[in-house]
């Protein structure tokens, strides 16, 4: 894993004081001077850090006025929910479901599409991931996250619908955390792998309604939020 970078705890810092109420809604942050001497760092760091939290919906970069927090729960843009989670914030029940809700809809697509398109080259792909999920011990629960979501990443690809992948992609911190703290470590190795591979059978034979059902499955099979 790539070792945190001094913007990187800034944006954390940051995102963590807004979700806290450090710093409130519809207010200015202090002024990249005082951020940068409370925080250590210099401004220029500051400023990089500013314009990924403007990218995340977090703040509003309004000129001299300076950074202006925005509600992220009306203004978020996707990245805040992994900015949320990899900065120790807390989701709400709402949030998660909300979140766990688009993945149902867009992988439920997915999988569709999969057992329309797929190729031989992406059943080859599918069936070496799940191979690989035999040889992870049990108790790995950050390597079997990552062998879970690269499953559901090959799936996307197999659609042939090149928008898929990307959004898979830009839910990884997110996936993963929740992955380890709520699906792995309550589901028996061979449970997760077994719809694993019946998802790839149906996929194989090009039955749609049948790689969505298993697909939906596989997010049925978790801990409650």
């Amino acid at each position: 894993m790539q070792k945190e970078t001094l913007k990187d705890q800034f944006v954390n810092t940051i995102t963590r004081g807004v979700i806290s109420g450090k710093y409130p809604i519809g207010k200015r942050l202090p002024p990249e001077r005082a951020l940068a001497a409370e925080m250590g760092i210099s401004r220029t760091v500051v400023r990089s850090g500013l314009a990924e939290l403007a990218a995340n919906g977090v703040v509003r970069q309004a000129g001299r006025q300076g950074c202006i927090v925005v509600d992220y729960r009306t203004d978020g843009r996707l990245p805040i929910v992994n900015a949320i989670l990899t900065s120790g914030g807390e989701m709400s029940q709402q949030v998660l479901e909300g979140y766990l809700g688009a993945r149902i809809l867009i992988e439920s697509e997915t999988a569709r599409l999969a057992a329309l398109n797929r190729t031989n080259e992406d059943l080859f792909e599918l069936f070496k991931i799940i191979r690989e999920g035999y040889e992870i011990s049990p108790k790995d629960l950050k390597e079997a996250a990552r062998q879970e979501f690269r499953f559901h990443k090959q799936v996307a690809a197999a659609s042939g619908n090149v928008f898929y992948p990307v959004f898979i992609n830009s839910m990884e911190d997110t996936a993963m955390k929740l992955l380890q703290e709520y699906y792995c470590p309550d589901m028996p190795k061979n449970v997760r792998l077994q719809l694993q591979e019946k998802l790839y059978e149906a996929i194989m034979a090009k039955e749609p309604p049948e790689a969505v059902r298993i697909m939906r499955c596989m997010f049925d099979h978790r801990k409650p939020l």
